[in-house]
């Protein structure tokens, strides 16, 4: 069994100690510059359930023919103004089952994260996580 499919079962929930403007910003910065062969994460769309306090964000990787295939959803919630809870839901068969089943494009988009977080100093883990 991958590690990444047991993140599937489980996903990931952290509190980072940054303000919500930040941790958006390493979003939009990290997703699109993960490596991937021959595809790209980039975030397709972000719903916001209360402004500036929660919001949702769609992940998806779109192939050298431009078709867009659902990855992961990134929950993010401002629990005060210096601090966001940051979390990867488990996923479900409607997100990535398809294309994805052992959650291989899932466990590198949130390793890649949780490195960028540890290479910020917002994480302390014990060494970097692959993502191949």
């Amino acid at each position: 069994m991958l590690f990444s499919e047991v993140l599937l079962e489980q996903g990931v929930d952290l509190e980072l100690p940054i303000s919500m403007d930040e941790l958006l910003g390493i979003l939009d910065d990290e997703i699109p510059s993960i490596p991937i062969d021959g595809k790209r994460y980039h975030i397709d769309s972000v719903n916001r359930a209360s402004f500036g306090k929660e919001w949702q964000i769609n992940v998806n990787i779109t192939d050298d023919e431009s078709i867009n295939s659902g990855v992961a959803i990134i929950q993010v919630m401002a629990q005060d103004e210096n601090t966001v809870l940051f979390s990867v839901p488990p996923r479900t068969d409607l997100v990535g089952f398809e294309f994805d089943p052992k959650g291989q494009m899932y466990g590198r988009m949130v390793f890649s994260m949780l490195n960028a977080f540890q290479k910020r100093g917002l994480l302390d883990l014990p060494g970097r996580l692959p993502i191949e």
